[in-house]
């Protein structure tokens, strides 16, 4: 009787560990057919080809760049280009406790103003415009500028045929 019981303690670790190997092949195996399954879902994404216009490209990559942007007072969101209108579209967010909320109007049309410059510039120099169309680009861009308050999203500046204004109005997007 005490051989058996001697023989049970001896194989114990060795049954935890046989135990422990199987389990680590299980999941090797499920790796394996999961990593299987992925490398088909990839291979089939890689071999799909879809159209994308120049425009549509450049905005992506202008979008990727703007993305590693860093502002203190607001984030900006990507530009679009609404092609029924004809214009290019983006909004900002700026966030309630930004320091531009407490500037003056006359500060704030400056600030937003210096903002919407630099994405005028950035389109036409992504976009490679030449220098008659670079010069009125801003014509063709819209741009809100949204913060949050108690009460919901409100507007408090926008820009429309390269002028800012600003304006308390509650968001209709949001």
């Amino acid at each position: 009787m005490i051989q058996p019981i001697a023989s049970a303690k001896i194989l114990a670790p060795y049954i935890g560990t046989v135990m422990l190997v199987a389990v680590i092949l299980l999941q090797t195996v499920e790796c394996r057919s999961q990593s299987r399954e992925i490398s088909n879902v990839l291979s089939e994404l890689q071999s799909k080809r879809i159209s994308v216009t120049e425009l549509d490209w450049e905005l992506l990559n202008l979008n990727i760049m703007r993305a590693y942007e860093k502002h203190d007072d607001y984030s900006a969101r990507p530009i679009v280009f609404d092609s029924r209108r004809q214009r290019f579209k983006t909004s900002f967010y700026v966030a309630p406790g930004s320091a531009v909320l407490g500037l003056t109007a006359k500060s704030q049309i400056e600030q937003f103003q210096v903002e919407m410059n630099g994405v005028a510039l950035l389109l036409a120099t992504t976009l490679d415009l030449p220098e008659n169309i670079a010069n009125r680009i801003d014509l063709f861009i819209e741009a809100d500028f949204v913060t949050y308050e108690p009460a919901g999203f409100f507007v408090i500046a926008r820009y429309r045929d390269g002028k800012i204004q600003l304006v308390h109005e509650k968001s209709k997007d949001r």
